[in-house]
Parts: C-alpha cells; sequence; structure tokens
C-alpha cells in the first residue's frame, strides 16, 4: 500500500484565517448561557498514522529564491524517503487499529453527558469540511452555535513520540468573534532512542505499545476537551511545572499551570491558554560535564 507522508504544520487554521484571534479563546459563563443547542462536528481526514518530517530552512539562510526553495524541496524529499524506510515495513503491526473508531464514541460519551453545552447534532466525517458547507450551514442553522473539532496524529520525525492534536473552533449564529477556540495536544512517553530502535519499541508485541498510546492519547484528548467544556468549571489553578517534550530535533520544557496530574500524566495549561498532555517527567537542563 502506498503510504503518503506530509510536514504538519504548528498551527491549524480553522473557520477563518484572522491573526487578530487568540490561540486560546474560553467559553465564558455568559456565552454559555446565551447557547441552547450546538451542532457539533469532528473531522479526522487521516486513514493512518503519517510520520512528521523535519523542516528544512536552507532557503531562509540563503534568503529565499529558486535555489534555496530547490534545496529544501530536496532535502525534504530525502528525509521522507528515509522516515518511509523505517515506518513502511511498521504498518503490519498496527494496520488495523482505527483512531476515528476509539475517539468518535469517546467524544460522543463526553458531548451527551458531561459537556456544557447540550448538542442537538454530532457528526463525525473522515473528509474536511469545505468553507462553502460551513457557511451554508451556519446561515440555516437552527442551532446557536457550530462547534468544530479537527484532529490529526502523527509521529515526530525522530519516531521516538507520538502525537494527538485536536483544534476546536466555535462560532455563535451571526458571530463573527469565537465563543470558544484551543489548541488541545498530546504527547506520548518518549520511547527509544530514534528511528529503527524507536519503531522496533512501538512495534514489538503486535504494536503494544503504540496501541497503548492510541488509546491513552484519545482519553487524554477527552479529558483536556472536558477540561474546556466539561459542566463542571474549572479555574486555573497558579501551580506551574516544566515537563520534558519532544520536538523530534531537540528535548525541550514545556511550562504551563497544572490543570490535572497523576502519577503518569500532567495536563498543562501554557500561557497562551492551550492546553497540552504530557508524560509526568520534569524537565531538566543538561549540565556540561566537568573536565
Amino acid at each position: 500500500m502506498l503510504r503518503h507522508f506530509i510536514f504538519i504544520a504548528p498551527l491549524i487554521l480553522f473557520l477563518t484565517g484572522c491573526q487578530t484571534i487568540p490561540d486560546h479563546v474560553p467559553l465564558t459563563g455568559k456565552n454559555a448561557a446565551a447557547i441552547k443547542l450546538v451542532h457539533v462536528i469532528s473531522m479526522i481526514p487521516q486513514d493512518e498514522i503519517i510520520a512528521r518530517s523535519k523542516p528544512s530552512y536552507v532557503s531562509v539562510a540563503v534568503g529565499g529564491g529558486l535555489i534555496g526553495a530547490a534545496i529544501d524541496s530536496s532535502i525534504t524529499e530525502s528525509r521522507m524517503r528515509e522516515l518511509y524506510a523505517v515506518l513502511e515495513p511498521a504498518y503490519e503491526s498496527f494496520d488495523d487499529v482505527d483512531l476515528r473508531s476509539i475517539f468518535w464514541p469517546k467524544l460522543r460519551e463526553f458531548m451527551n453527558q458531561r459537556a456544557r453545552l447540550h448538542a442537538s447534532k454530532i457528526i463525525t466525517t473522515p473528509r474536511l469540511v469545505t468553507v462553502t458547507e460551513r457557511n451554508d450551514y451556519m446561515t440555516t442553522m437552527k442551532e446557536d452555535a457550530y462547534l468544530e473539532l479537527y484532529t490529526s496524529y502523527f509521529f515526530d520525525p525522530d519516531l521516538r513520540t507520538f502525537n494527538i492534536i485536536t483544534g476546536t473552533h466555535m462560532l455563535a449564529k451571526n458571530k463573527d468573534f469565537p465563543s470558544y477556540k484551543n489548541t488541545i495536544s498530546y504527547q506520548s512517553p518518549i520511547v527509544g532512542t530514534g528511528m529503527q530502535n524507536s519503531m522496533d519499541l512501538w512495534t514489538a508485541n503486535n504494536g503494544e505499545r503504540f496501541r497503548q498510546a492510541i488509546e491513552e492519547g484519545i482519553s487524554e484528548t477527552i479529558r483536556q476537551i472536558e477540561i474546556d467544556l466539561g459542566r463542571e468549571v474549572i479555574s486555573t489553578p497558579k501551580q506551574t511545572m516544566t515537563l520534558t517534550y519532544n520536538t523530534g530535533t531537540d528535548i525541550i520544557g514545556r511550562t504551563g499551570n497544572i490543570m490535572a496530574s497523576n502519577d503518569e500524566r500532567v495536563i498543562l495549561r501554557e500561557k497562551d491558554g492551550t492546553l497540552v498532555s504530557l508524560a509526568n517527567k520534569p524537565f531538566k537542563i543538561s549540565q556540561p560535564e566537568d573536565f
């Protein structure tokens, strides 16, 4: 089967491309009270796990232009082929895993039982809703608001971590500014030392680690959605923490207020209001060895 690898941009755009809208727009009590019914649509266009390629910045270094773009393209293709060579044989271990079939029932359960808003419809689809379809529906909808969720999932460039990112965006009828908006992220614990070593661990025992990460990632995603949209309104605590995060090219720290935690995971609300679930592993800046 032909596999397609794409570079996933760190930002997902929803509904509007306006740069003045912040990354996080909380659902206020006033806005929630004005929304009696909401139309929900969850989009997961991926059929399978993909790998994110390391971006090339040669064109930036050389000041842009066609030559720089050509070099970037060549580097990207080479990196894609390297990822393809490692990931392609691994699909046999988890090709039967369907994130949609796990995610959507849990989303429905939350929206029907624990959400602050009453969902009149919960539509799930493996394709992207077009701008025309969205605008047509919002013009004629009987509900008070329209909520979109877009979910993607991928391995980082070194194949050591698995990620799920869900973007949310809700517009009330006849309003231009969102009533709610956020980016919700999950990253698995770091597995192995990278590339083939990590993929061997992901695929061992019929993909046991990958299957566990899918289940955990979905549960943590729903848990974060509930922090934002659940019936119990959770205020942001003052206690902060910096946790270990793998970019695929470096290990960095991500800092935020602790919204939920246990021995295995911590959910942080970062400075911009976005949410991330990370392994409960405090980030430590490595010190140079003594000579």
